[in-house]
């Protein structure tokens, strides 16, 4: 009998530092009465009480200073020019009032404002270190024996740099969830404050409630302007309707940027030569040349490396010219909270402790407020201990202490949603890794909680029953269970190294001119009869499962995992008993940006359990992807054959577009290569 489900009284399961840190109010910048519009007024610049210590940028109409207070603490004074009081640009007035709007740790934030008879000031916090586009011009020598534009200069490690690109996915989140749209999203407008990341500069950033949609349009005025034309998306130059998928569109060319950079390469390694921007930035914008700097990027992939192949997928999905088919902040977030190199490389994150997913009990999140969130601990120290860690229930009965550490050490995050979190850990106690699923039991008044609670204790009395019988050589293992507080944790084995989705991705990726040295490895004979015999192995599963009745219901290339040379048939949370007509609740959602219909039976009704022919169906489907790559075809072309633009592309709703898709691929192979008929 299942134990009583205890509730995390919050709303939401997950959360990071980064949000839960909010900044302290600061004691006011000057002693004076406040406006309710401005802080104060002034008659002269010189009569405001701010000291100047460093000059930090100027542009047009506006100078940028890091300045000392009354009270003597530092602070950056933003001052726009204006002819007078009464002639301010909307831009100032719109910028302060998302500012105000705003309080995240990625986010530069406002402790005041003020007007003189020349300039209006904005008062911000922290004084950044150095912008990103500097750090990316010159990622080596900004030492403090350096002449560097700006104070505070910091050099950051190289396994330091990707991270940045989860923080600014984590911060876009935020932005976005605020209802506020930056709209101007590049290195110039980020900067870092030690290893800290900041967006800055919201000028231009449209704060909506209900829709955010707008139409704009830019204009290349001079060349220090153009900049912006540079990072806008292709919406923005035909003057379309835009919304916060322009963001991500931006967010992409930076991201690419600081790859690049991360990479050992110029932060515009990914132009063509002919566009000539080898030593300098011109007015070309990135939409121009999407094709050609995924190119680029692809051959950026290295021997093997996971984390390459997920960072460039997902680049090419958030630089989609359909705005529908991007990506949302929280979906890159996610994705690049998920992204690390292989075990045997060294170790390296796309985004830092501070903006990683953690169960809202977890005591690291009481962090000391003085403490730097980017420097600190993501997980707590293992610690080996004898005591039972877990029973093979799949009720959850075994339950741990609320403030008991348990002997686990974090690897990395495989994949997240609103209320579950799957990663990988070691246990101390046995050194072996295995896959963790923990699952957050939320009360919420929809009782869609209820179904993810039984969804998991479904998937663990599935794997039970299947540890019964003889385990099959290509079906994951039950390891245990147990909970903690609001937390339900299921683990099984093993913690794969790829999923066959990423897998086909980096095969496909290196086969088109990616890393010469794994390029011979990957179009070997030996290498391609291996994703080959993928159809065989799977198959067994697939019989093995339909002679216990049971069927999974949700078989998809993420699904499918390939550990040490090895496949297995995973996550069994769809599955049902179709003799007895029983099966877990369906709970519809997406999965790094795919729809989770798109691999299903054109049969499938969600109120009842499947049958063997739906799982066949699903298998042909993942069989036509693999056959796909081994073509040297791309999956994303086959996407986009089967439905172009943002139409349905599931293999259902396109099957005669499936069936002359492999006829193409019939037509294309030599024979040697025609591994659909062995």
């Amino acid at each position: 009998m299942a134990t009583k489900t205890r509730f995390c009284s919050t709303a939401t399961a997950f959360t990071t530092k980064a949000c839960e840190r909010r900044p302290q109010p600061n004691q006011s910048w000057l002693p004076a009465p406040l406006d309710p519009q401005f802080d104060v007024q002034f008659g002269s610049e010189d009569d405001v009480p701010l000291k100047q210590v460093n000059e930090l940028g100027e542009g047009f109409n506006t100078r940028v200073n890091e300045v000392e207070c009354v009270d003597g603490q530092r602070v950056v004074v933003k001052k726009i020019a204006h002819r007078s009081k009464d002639a301010i640009n909307d831009r100032v007035y719109r910028e302060v009032a998302v500012l105000k709007k705003l309080s995240h740790y990625h986010v530069v934030r406002i402790i005041g404002t003020y007007i003189s008879d020349r300039r209006f000031g904005i008062i911000l916090k922290p004084v950044a270190s150095v912008s990103l586009e500097h750090y990316l011009e010159n990622p080596q020598s900004l030492g403090p024996s350096d002449q560097a534009p700006l104070p505070h200069a910091v050099e950051l490690p190289e396994t330091l740099l990707p991270r940045i690109m989860g923080c600014l996915a984590n911060g876009l989140r935020y932005i976005h969830e605020s209802e506020v749209r930056h709209k101007d999203i590049k290195p110039s407008n980020i900067v870092l404050d030690g290893t800290r990341v900041l967006y800055t500069d919201f000028g231009i950033a449209h704060a909506f409630q209900g829709s955010s949609k707008t139409f704009g349009s830019y204009q290349k005025v001079t060349r220090r302007a153009s900049i912006s034309f540079r990072y806008a998306p292709p919406e923005c130059a035909a003057n379309e309707e835009r919304t916060r998928s322009g963001d991500i569109f931006s967010l992409a060319c930076v991201m690419t940027e600081i790859y690049a950079v991360s990479k050992g390469k110029p932060r515009n390694h990914c132009f063509p030569a002919s566009v000539g921007l080898e030593n300098e930035i011109i007015d070309v914008p990135y939409h121009q040349y999407i094709p050609e700097i995924l190119t680029a990027l692809e051959r950026m992939v290295k021997k093997m490396r996971r984390d390459d192949v997920q960072v460039v997928s997902l680049l090419r999905r958030m630089f989609k010219r359909e705005q529908a088919n991007r990506p949302t902040a929280d979906a890159v977030w996610k994705r690049l909270t998920t992204c690390t190199a292989h075990p045997s490389e060294d170790t390296i994150y796309y985004c830092g402790p501070c903006c990683m997913p953690l169960v809202r009990s977890d005591p690291l999140l009481n962090i000391h407020p003085d403490f730097e969130l980017s420097d600190s601990l993501y997980t707590a120290p293992c610690r080996s201990t004898n005591a039972e860690l877990y029973q093979k229930d799949p009720e959850f009965r075994f339950e741990h202490p609320v403030d008991a550490i348990l002997p686990l050490e974090w690897k990395r995050n495989i994949r997240h949603d609103a209320n579950s979190l799957l990663d990988t850990i070691r246990c101390a106690s046995q050194d072996y890794l295995v896959a963790r699923k923990q699952t957050v039991a939320v009360a919420d008044a929809n009782k869609t909680n209820d179904k993810v609670l039984a969804t998991l204790r479904h998937e663990a009395r599935i794997l039970c029953k299947l540890e019964k019988h003889k385990r099959h050589r290509h079906i994951v293992k039950f390891v245990g269970t147990y909970s903690q507080a609001s937390t339900y944790t299921l683990l099984v084995e093993p913690s794969a190294e790829y999923d066959m989705r990423t897998y086909l991705q980096l095969f496909e990726m290196v086969q088109g001119g990616g890393d010469s040295a794994f390029h011979e490895h990957a179009t070997s004979d030996s290498t391609r009869k291996h994703i080959a015999q993928s159809f065989g192995c799977l198959v067994n599963a697939v019989e093995f499962l339909h002679a216990l009745g049971l069927t999974h219901n949700d078989i998809r290339p993420e699904n499918i995992l390939m550990d040490k040379g090895r496949w297995y048939l995973s996550k069994f949370e769809h599955a049902a008993n179709y003799q007895r007509g029983e099966r877990g609740p369906i709970i519809e959602s997406f999965e790094a940006g795919q729809p989770l219909t798109l691999y299903r039976p054109p049969e499938w009704d969600p109120d009842k359990p499947g049958r063997p022919p739906g799982d066949i169906f699903s298998l042909g489907c993942t069989f036509l992807d693999v056959h796909t790559v081994l073509m040297g075809k791309r999956l994303h072309d086959f996407g986009h054959y089967r439905a172009p633009l943002i139409q349905n592309s599931s293999f259902r709703d396109n099957l005669d577009k499936c069936a002359s898709w492999l006829q193409l691929l019939e037509a294309d192979a030599p024979s040697d290569r025609d591994f659909m008929r062995h």
